[in-house]
C-alpha cells in the first residue's frame, strides 16, 4: 500500500509541470486519481442568489456556502431541508507558509479551459486557497492532512513532494494550501 502511494505521488508530481512562469495545465483524470471523497449529512440555512451558493449547515453547527453553478435554479432548495454535500479531494498544488492570523479560504470556479481540461459534465470543481491548520504530513507518500473550510478533516496528496519535505511543517501550523475539489448537493 505506500508503495502504490509513493509510486502514485511521484507519477503525479511527474505529470504535472508548474512553474511560475507560466499558467499550469491540468487533466481532470489527473487531479482527481487519488481521490478521497466525503459525504456531509447538512441542513439547507439559505441561499445566495448573487453568488448561486446554498449556505448549509453542518453538523458541527458551521455554516458553509456551497456552489451550486451560475444560472441554478435556487427556488428548490428551502430552509431547514436534508441535504447531503459530497465532496472529492483533489491534488494539493502549492503548500505555503503564511503570516495570516486566522484561518480563511477562497475559491474560484473552474471549468473546462486550456488550464484545466476533461471536466466532466456536471461536475462542479473548484480551487480552493485556504489558510488552514495541518494535522499532519507523511513525507513519505506526500499526503496533507488538514482542517478544511467545512470542519472536517481532509486529506490530499501534494504535487511535488520534494517541495513538500524542503517544508518546516509542524503539526499544529497555519500554512496556506491551494487544492481543486470537485462539490456537489443533493437533497435527501
Amino acid at each position: 500500500m505506500l508503495h502504490k502511494g509513493l509510486f502514485g505521488a511521484m507519477a503525479l508530481a511527474g505529470t504535472l509541470i508548474v512553474t511560475s512562469a507560466s499558467a499550469a495545465t491540468y487533466e481532470y483524470d489527473t487531479v482527481f486519481a487519488d481521490s478521497e471523497t466525503i459525504s456531509i449529512d447538512a441542513q439547507v440555512a439559505g441561499t445566495y442568489p448573487a453568488r448561486s451558493e446554498v449556505l448549509v449547515k453542518m453538523p458541527n453547527n458551521n455554516q458553509y456556502a456551497v456552489p451550486v453553478g451560475e444560472g441554478a435554479d435556487l427556488s428548490i432548495w428551502r430552509e431547514n431541508e436534508l441535504v447531503t454535500v459530497s465532496i472529492t479531494q483533489g491534488l494539493i498544488i502549492e503548500v505555503t507558509d503564511t503570516e495570516a492570523a486566522d484561518p480563511g479560504y477562497t475559491y474560484v470556479l473552474v471549468d473546462d479551459t486550456s488550464d484545466f481540461d476533461g471536466i466532466p459534465d456536471n461536475v462542479l470543481v473548484r480551487q480552493l486557497t485556504v489558510t488552514t491548520t495541518i494535522k499532519s504530513v507523511d513525507m513519505e507518500t506526500g499526503y496533507v492532512t488538514f482542517l478544511a473550510p467545512s470542519g472536517d478533516e481532509r486529506r490530499g496528496l501534494y504535487a511535488d513532494p520534494d517541495t513538500l519535505r524542503a517544508l518546516d511543517v509542524e503539526k499544529g501550523s497555519l500554512f496556506e494550501l491551494t487544492y481543486f475539489d470537485a462539490i456537489d448537493i443533493e437533497q435527501r
